[in-house]
């Protein structure tokens, strides 16, 4: 039973294991049981995973074909769901490099060296949002990606999606050739060549009627090129018409700044300076526009040495628990619906504060007041007592996620503005960046997009589709036949059209498509994109395309102009035209090593804002909050909308806070689940608006009541791994209501059964029959800054054991190295992103397992985040904790492995020899930990063509191609764990070695996790040098040892969370008693 008690408060994973601490609190504790928990919760359907019958953990008994979510699954099927994450390792030689010249980001050697990778500056698109990335590239082959420090958005950090991004590339779902089935029921593959020619002739004919009834649908476009290339088709076809499909995109955030600022304003946040932080509804440490931005900004108000320092504070509202929300100091639940309602009451309650200065054209007077209850209006008036204070003027910034209407934007902008954060000034891009000091005061930022074209949504679409207006429809690298809300039924609106899909997938909308031409993975093309704040980026491509493909670039080219040029020469093109005369052979070589743009000038950060009343006026005409039952749609943290639900890593990814995998499913409170008599896992029906859709039912704390609670991007067809996997949340949307609706729900009888990490490997203290009470161990630490401050050692006093006490039973390992290594983990800005997990699959050559074998706890991820709960079952707080390989000095699993297959280095890690390995297990059994993954079957190496890739020659190929060589790739029957990425470390002892040095510079080893973390949560050095950062760490008095008491001597310790609520709501401090668990941790 894994829960914990600090300061009288009881720390819980699940539903299952509180009910389970209950039920059993008068009888002692007893080791977790799977089937005591059903027992537990029988009736209550809380979530009992783990509870299936296996087979004794015999690998023998267990068939590939038992490996993957659904019956009948062939052993084909299953690495097909495995996706491009199996493979074997090590191909050299296979260098597809580009025709172009493309240059390193680093300073490259005069020749390549084999086996020693290069490095290129790009970026990457997701919605609105743009990241710099630099991508490693091992002899041709892009293998990982980091983030690009140079680059605003990504300061060094990247996204979970970015990282997962370099799967794709190898994904053997791709279409490799380009399908014709203009003939009914046919579908025959040709050349690209033909396949254009058939696009050219449908454009010819397009343009005689100057574009009558010809659509183009894309993605949202940020790129200056395509911008240009835009202008071009509305030349050439002056009556057509150009559709945007993107759920990433904040549309009413636009809306809301072209409504107060004029057509193409902008407006964005920027944190590092803010004291106050309010999110309503928006999750911008999580899946919100700019969110590695965000996170690396914010986290810096979050760094707490000492008691006194400086720390941010953090305000949530939100209908369901986020990443965001997990990291709040005051969170309120409320439904979606009513979140307006809570901003236009703050708006109220702050016009009474001296510190409010409403702008020119703007009052309230003539704005309804909402009627809230009372936690509601609790939270309402401490935070404007808050926000209205003095000390806090111009260091505030109230952030509102895409989800809600425009008019919700328009107050918190207000409120904003009225506080003082906006600023003062005009700005260039160069100026805006996050990592450079900038001129005036304040987070909001404005600037005029004076280039953004002029397009139409899907409902625009639908209407043309269906009264014929759109005969002829192009669909670049998008999906409308699934992305379409329910109520517009494009899936059967789409076959009245010609259709030419352009896209890296058979998707659904290319099964209706009469002509379907692959396109070429971003890694692969040429390209630039623009961020909200104006910061320029170069794509260049790190490899030949893999299959007869083009890029988005090209064909838009080729439909704009007639002419197919290459993207090389498209994009220099362009941008010899608009840099204009400071435009040289040496500038453009600058841009593309770099991946920005710079030296162009943008538009004024300040526009006019004249449009305050008529803004404002738009809040009478708002929705009322739904009443009864409610359910809203979120973009989903693994997959998003659906665009990456094809990618194995993501989908096998435990869900940042119901820690489900391979699946969505409806969300709802435990109060809601009793008052509707459903259960966890329990089929219902959901309906609105007459449509109805089946799913499945988890409960999660920290949910609203009434509300229930579904991402997108599931429910997918046309990819094998996306494939049956969740439930597909579109059809309920409307256009009117895209991400709120009234819904009714029923019981449609059964089960589905759902993968969830979140109970596996829990321990406590067992009964002893000598009647010795053994103390609870700590696991998580937190406080609050007040109480930090009364106690500025309660961390210390938190463990069961003094640090005398801690002795080794035995000689100590002999630890010759010069230098120690270790690391330290900060739980006040670590938030559960999830990057530093795929990261690590990336680096250390992780396969994926299939949801059978998830259910079975077999998966292989090296590092995992834990997630508690704490207090009430519905409203709890939480906290997350990274968990890997803790590296003990005095490591358990060492002294059980018979045959010392794993050992200690000299300079401090616990290694691992794989091929000394016999798979026994008793190391992972002596793990306190349960951080040790064992490989039950061959995940990695069994893609032998001939086998199952019979039909597919190219598969065990391209899978090959993605993995890195440094890096073994494990066999059946062996264990494996984190190495703290030991391969960078020899890399960084080599290059100090050849430079003379006798030791690694601090900083200059970064392991995989530590360098994808968007808020630096993790430091990694030589714990021997005091000077480094790591060191500098482990001095603070917040840095603790899990399980120290154990005498296990961890090289990875951690920094205590500190909360900071407002003192007004502060909660009643208990007895000191530190943060004790009555169970243990979780995987």
């Amino acid at each position: 039973m894994s829960t914990e008690k600090f300061y009288g408060a009881t720390y819980w994973r699940s539903l299952a294991q509180r009910e389970l601490s209950h039920d059993q609190a008068a009888d002692g504790w007893t080791e977790f049981d799977p089937t005591l928990a059903a027992e537990a919760a029988r009736g209550r359907g809380l979530p009992v995973v783990g509870a299936k019958p296996v087979h004794e953990d015999n690998p023998e008994e267990i068939t590939l074909e038992q490996m993957v979510p659904n019956d009948g699954v062939s052993r084909r099927r299953f690495f097909s769901v495995v996706g491009a994450s199996a493979a074997l390792a090590g191909v050299t030689g296979c260098v597809r490099k580009p025709v172009e010249n493309i240059l390193t980001f680093n300073d490259r050697p005069e020749d390549l060296i084999p086996g020693k990778p290069m490095f290129y500056a790009s970026a990457i698109q997701l919605g609105a949002t743009v990241e710099g990335i630099v991508v490693e590239s091992q002899d041709g082959r892009p293998t990982k990606i980091e983030g690009n420090p140079k680059h605003g958005g990504s300061q060094g950090a990247t996204s979970v999606w970015t990282q997962a991004a370099v799967l794709d590339i190898y994904d053997p779902e791709r279409t490799r050739t380009s399908l014709d089935r203009t003939t009914a029921g046919t579908e025959t593959p040709v050349d690209l060549q033909t396949a254009r020619n058939a696009l050219g002739k449908l454009l010819e004919g397009a343009a005689k009627s100057g574009g009558e009834g010809l659509g183009l649908v894309m993605r949202y476009p940020s790129s200056p090129t395509q911008r240009h290339q835009l202008e071009q088709f509305a030349q050439r076809f002056p009556k057509g018409r150009v559709f945007v499909s993107d759920e990433l995109v904040p549309w009413s955030a636009f809306a809301a700044a072209e409504l107060v600022a004029g057509a193409g304003a902008r407006a964005w946040h920027t944190l590092a300076k803010t004291s106050i932080v309010f999110a309503a509804d928006s999750d911008f440490l999580g899946v919100d526009t700019d969110s590695v931005r965000h996170a690396r900004e914010w986290s810096k108000t979050r760094r707490v040495v000492g008691p006194t320092d400086f720390m941010s504070r953090l305000y949530v509202i939100e209908p369901s628990l986020s990443g965001t929300g997990v990291m709040a100091d005051q969170r309120l639940r409320v439904k979606g619906s009513q979140v307006g309602e809570v901003l236009l009451a703050l708006a109220h309650a702050l016009s009474k504060s001296p510190e409010f200065k409403l702008p020119p054209g703007a009052n309230l007077d003539g704005l309804p007041q909402p009627k809230l209850d009372a936690a509601q209006q609790q939270f309402v008036d401490t935070l404007a007592k808050d926000l209205g204070s003095a000390e806090n003027r111009g260091k505030s910034a109230v952030l509102v996620g895409p989800r809600q209407p425009a008019w919700v934007h328009v107050i918190a902008l207000l409120i904003d503005v009225g506080l003082g954060n906006q600023r003062v000034g005009t700005v260039t891009p160069e100026q805006v960046r996050p990592d450079q000091p900038t001129p005036g005061s304040g987070s909001l930022r404005w600037r005029i997009d004076g280039s953004a074209p002029k397009t139409e949504d899907l409902a625009a679409l639908a209407a043309a589709l269906g009264n014929g207006g759109i005969k002829t429809l192009l669909c670049l690298e998008v999906n409308p036949a699934y992305e379409g809300t329910g109520d517009l039924g494009l899936a059967k609106l789409l076959p009245k059209a010609t259709i030419v899909h352009m896209g890296q997938y058979r998707d659904e909308t290319a099964q209706l498509a009469a002509w379907h031409i692959p396109t070429s993975h971003f890694l692969e093309a040429w390209g630039d994109v623009e961020t909200v704040d104006g910061t320029l980026s170069i794509q260049q491509p790190l490899i030949d395309p893999l299959h007869d493909t083009y890029s988005t670039t090209e064909l838009l080219g080729f439909i704009a102009t007639g002419k197919m040029i290459d993207g090389y020469s498209l994009l220099k093109g362009y941008w010899g035209g608009a840099a204009g005369a400071q435009f040289s052979d040496r500038i453009w070589r600058q841009w593309v090593h770099d991946g920005l743009v710079s030296g162009i000038p943008r538009e004024p950060g300040m526009p006019s804002q004249e449009g305050w009343g008529a803004a404002l006026a738009a809040v009478g005409q708002r929705a009322p909050a739904i009443g009864g039952l409610e359910i809203d749609f979120h973009v989903d943290p693994k997959v998003l909308d659906g665009r990456m639900a094809g990618n194995g890593w993501l989908q096998e990814l435990p869900h940042p806070i119901s820690k489900l995998t391979w699946d969505n499913a409806v969300y709802l409170s435990d109060a809601t689940a009793k008052e509707l008599g459903v259960g966890n896992q329990d089929r219902v029906t959901l309906t609105v608006d007459g449509r109805t859709i089946e799913a499945a039912l988890w409960i999660l704390p920290g949910q609203a009541d009434n509300t229930l609670s579904l991402s997108l991007g599931y429910g997918r067809v046309g990819h094998a791994v996306a494939q049956g996997a969740g439930f597909d949340a579109n059809p309920l949307r409307s256009g009117k209501a895209p991400w709120f609706a009234a819904v009714n729900l029923a019981k449609a009888g059964g089960m589905y059964t759902l993968a969830s990490t979140q109970d596996y490997g829990t321990m406590k203290p067992p009964p002893n029959p000598l009647g010795i009470d053994f103390p609870e161990r700590p696991i998580v630490l937190e406080h609050t800054r007040t109480q930090f401050q009364a106690e500025p050692n309660f961390v210390e006093a938190a463990n069961m054991m003094e640090r005398s006490r801690l002795q080794h039973l035995w000689d100590p390992p002999k630890f010759t190295g010069k230098q120690q290594w270790g690391m330290s983990i900060d739980l006040n800005t670590c938030t559960g992103c999830n990057a530093c997990v795929v990261a690590c699959q990336a680096e250390n050559n992780i396969p994926v397992v299939g949801k059978d074998m998830v259910l079975r706890a077999r998966e292989m991820h090296w590092m995992r985040i834990d997630r508690y709960f704490r207090g009430d079952a519905d409203n709890p707080t939480a906290v997350v904790q990274p968990m890997t390989c803790q590296h003990c000095e005095a490591a358990p699993c060492e002294t059980v492995c018979p045959v010392a297959a794993t050992t200690h280095s000299p300079e401090g890690l616990n290694d691992m020899a794989y091929n000394r390995c016999i798979g026994t297990r008793y190391c992972g059994n002596n793990c306190p930990y349960k951080v040790r993954r064992f490989n039950y079957l061959a995940f990695n190496l069994d893609v032998r063509p001939g086998s199952m890739w019979t039909n597919d020659p190219d598969g065990a190929w391209l899978r090959q191609l993605q993995k890195n060589p440094d890096v073994t790739v494990r066999f059946r029957g062996v264990m494996e764990k984190c190495t703290y990425c030991v391969q960078r470390i020899n890399e960084a002892k080599i290059e100090a070695h050849v430079a003379g040095r006798d030791l690694v510079e601090d900083g200059r080893i970064l392991t995989a996790c530590q360098q994808v973390c968007p808020t630096e949560a993790i430091v990694f050095g030589d714990i021997r040098d005091p000077d480094s950062k790591v060191s500098k760490a482990k001095r603070s008095p917040r840095d603790y040892q899990v399980l120290r008491d154990l005498n296990n001597h961890p090289r990875t310790s951690y920094l205590a969370r500190i909360r900071n609520p407002h003192p007004d709501a502060e909660p009643k401090a208990a007895a000191p008693a530190g943060a004790h668990h009555e169970g243990g941790h979780g995987t």
